[in-house]
């Protein structure tokens, strides 16, 4: 993975890491257990990494790392958009 789309998933975990705890407290659905922030900002470090050759894959990482409702559905979504990106880049 590289440039503008490398550069958006290490600018947009910063953000989200940098906001985690306003995103701990406006989250009540189902209850308010004050962790999404958290929960979101474990499960998406290796977003930052993505573009770095690792023994293991980005997606990988991503499943392995996802905590909480909200970091599994994230964790899923980028992974699949990785492997998207991948099989891209293989195809053409």
């Amino acid at each position: 993975m590289e440039g503008d789309l490398q550069k958006s998933f290490v600018t947009g975990v910063e953000r989200m890491i940098a906001r985690a705890e306003l995103l701990d407290s406006i989250n009540v659905f189902p209850v308010a257990d004050g962790d999404t922030g958290r929960n979101l900002s474990i499960s998406l470090i290796p977003l930052r990494d993505a573009g770095q050759d690792k023994k293991e894959g980005i997606s990988h990482q991503l499943l392995v790392s996802a905590r909480g409702n909200s970091g599994n559905i994230a964790s899923q979504f980028f992974s699949a958009l990785c492997h998207a990106e991948t099989i891209s880049h293989l195809t053409n």
